[in-house]
């Protein structure tokens, strides 16, 4: 050994010191954030010349909020939480030291949630394998309906017993802590089915679809129970208010799809993105003004769906521009940049600085924990039955059962809303009693609802990141052409349409290692040809490719440009 190159102690020691000194990618992003955070502060307050935004307004509680927010998550993936937890607590926090968010007004965070949740269904609706949801038939059905069902009337029955509450009011606990979280669940079904995990089965498809479809059946039963509980009281409207959700919902959720298939007028991903997102708040917010939000989020779910389906197999008449099987994804991109910009850390925030433990009794949390958990327990058996039938091995509708447990988004959304209510339609002169038995009573569902996402969301976390991959089937290896997917890249247009017509063209060309002779490889090169001339006719620019023996190696072939 040649010791003369060592380094000495003293550099040793000289160049550990200039690497702790230099900060981390991360650290400079922090920096990045505060600072812009900072400056939209500053710009805003003299935007609105002073209104909205000096401390404890509503614009003021917004950005401390966001900026909080924004850390707490940060720090809790750091440690290995899911973000929306840190989120969630930033907001507690805020809200019981001191309470610099106290300015914020209701308004203001009901819109934020009706936003929040607009965005995770319309995400969801996007990503659903239709053809998957039809496959597994009645089995989503049933677990759409059967596991929320069982939990909202379980968790209605121990919220009487141990809260004293009316029956109605009690139910509507119970469909508030009925629903599953799209942001955590439909999150982490993206992640495997990325990976290929349960695919086949169509494990992914079927949790995602039930997933959104089981929050507006929630939505729906808590909007029918508060309204017997604290509205008016009118027992036939409020009975069909239910139907009148699904159906209103269904039929501006497929008007709006039928707008976005014209891709002649939406021909990029951003006019796409921006359409849904506005079409979307006109459903949620129309719908919210004459007091039927399920119909909102029902519409969002369906629209986002329909065109999904709708871009991927070119319909919409004349003013379609052809299949675009990529358009879905690109706008699900765009909108989980919406989500985790915006949305998400706004939705917990709030949620979390609306509770305010002076107000909470000392005996309300452990009993909200227990009726948590005995609700999950029940919740976990339905989930399991509702899937037998699926053609699923024990393991794979385990996994499914445990998976269905997490709580977040609608909880956030709806939590505070009983309280409000009360607040908002209760005289207090004319019955005081009643007034602060309400008020209680609204505050221990808000209790329940935020001790409900921190009890089940990290837990269903770890089933869904651990248990996934050790227990459902991993994706077979399609056959592809190796090298085709650069290849579609490099054609693909800024609409899209290059890589999705080489897409459709060619499913399935034989792999380098499986072609046997010469005229498999023209075939092949026959037709990745047309493929990439045929992308090639729409986009100008793009790389016409073929296929050609590769020299030298019998049997295989190499992609080169024509």
């Amino acid at each position: 050994r040649d010791w003369s190159k060592r380094p000495s102690v003293h550099q040793y020691a000289e160049g550990n010191r200039n690497i702790s000194r230099e900060p981390s990618k991360a650290t400079y992003q922090t920096i990045g954030f505060v600072i812009i955070a900072a400056l939209t502060y500053v710009a805003l307050l003299f935007v609105f010349e002073l209104h909205y935004f000096l401390p404890f307004d509503s614009g003021f509680a917004v950005v401390i909020l966001w900026g909080s927010s924004m850390l707490g998550g940060q720090i809790a993936k750091f440690v290995g939480l899911p973000q929306l937890l840190g989120m969630l607590v930033a907001g507690i926090i805020l809200k019981n030291c001191g309470d610099p968010v106290r300015g914020l007004e209701a308004s203001w965070g009901a819109g934020v949630r009706a936003f929040g949740l607009m965005n995770i269904l319309m995400r969801g609706g996007l990503e659903m394998d239709l053809d998957a949801v039809k496959r597994l038939g009645f089995a989503v059905i049933r677990l759409t309906v059967l596991p929320g069902v069982t939990e909202a009337f379980v968790s209605s029955l121990f919220g009487m017993l141990f809260f004293d509450m009316p029956f109605f009011l009690a139910l509507s606990l119970g469909f508030i802590l009925a629903a599953v979280s799209p942001a955590v669940v439909v999150g982490g079904m993206f992640d495997l089915q990325s990976r290929g995990y349960g695919v086949d089965q169509g494990v992914p498809s079927l949790v995602v679809a039930a997933a959104s479809f089981d929050d507006v059946v929630a939505i729906s039963g808590f909007s029918m129970c508060i309204g017997l509980a604290i509205g008016t009281g009118d027992i036939v409207m409020e009975a069909l208010h239910g139907p009148i959700n699904i159906i209103g919902g269904t039929i501006f959720g497929l008007l709006g799809a039928l707008v976005l298939s014209a891709t002649k007028v939406w021909d990029n991903h951003v006019k796409r993105s921006l359409a849904l997102l506005l079409l979307g708040l006109v459903f949620t917010f129309s719908s919210k003004l004459a007091h039927f939000a399920g119909a909102g989020a029902l519409a969002s779910l369906v629209m986002a769906a329909g065109a999904s389906r709708f871009w991927a197999n070119g319909v919409g008449g004349f003013m379609c521009k052809g299949q675009l099987p990529c358009a879905a994804h690109e706008v699900e991109e765009d909108l989980c940049k919406v989500w985790s910009a915006v949305a998400e850390p706004l939705l917990f925030s709030i949620i979390g600085a609306a509770l305010d433990f002076s107000k909470v009794s000392a005996a309300t949390i452990p009993k909200a924990v227990c009726l948590i958990i005995i609700g999950v327990a029940f919740r976990v058996c339905a989930a399991y039955f509702a899937t037998f039938g699926a053609g699923l091995r024990f393991k794979e509708r385990l996994f499914i059962a445990l998976a269905w447990m997490p709580k977040a988004t609608v909880q956030a959304a709806l939590g505070s809303v009983p309280l409000d209510m009360a607040r908002n339609t209760l005289d207090e002169s004319e019955d005081p009693e009643k007034y602060a038995k309400y008020m209680t009573m609204g505050t221990e569902i808000l209790t329940t609802a935020v001790f409900s996402i921190l009890v089940t969301a990290p837990v269903g976390l770890i089933v869904i990141q651990q248990l996934g991959p050790r227990w459902l089937e991993k994706e077979k290896e399609p056959n592809t052409v190796e090298g085709f997917d650069d290849f579609c890249d490099d054609c693909a247009s800024e609409e899209g349409g290059g890589r999705c017509a080489s897409d459709a063209a060619v499913q399935s060309p034989k792999s380098a290692a499986s072609v046997p002779d010469a005229a498999d490889v023209a075939a092949g090169g026959q037709a990745l040809h047309s493929a990439a001339t045929a992308s090639h006719d729409r986009v100008p620019h793009a790389h016409v490719m073929h296929l050609e023996e590769a020299p030298g190696v019998p049997g295989a072939v190499k992609i080169v440009e024509a």
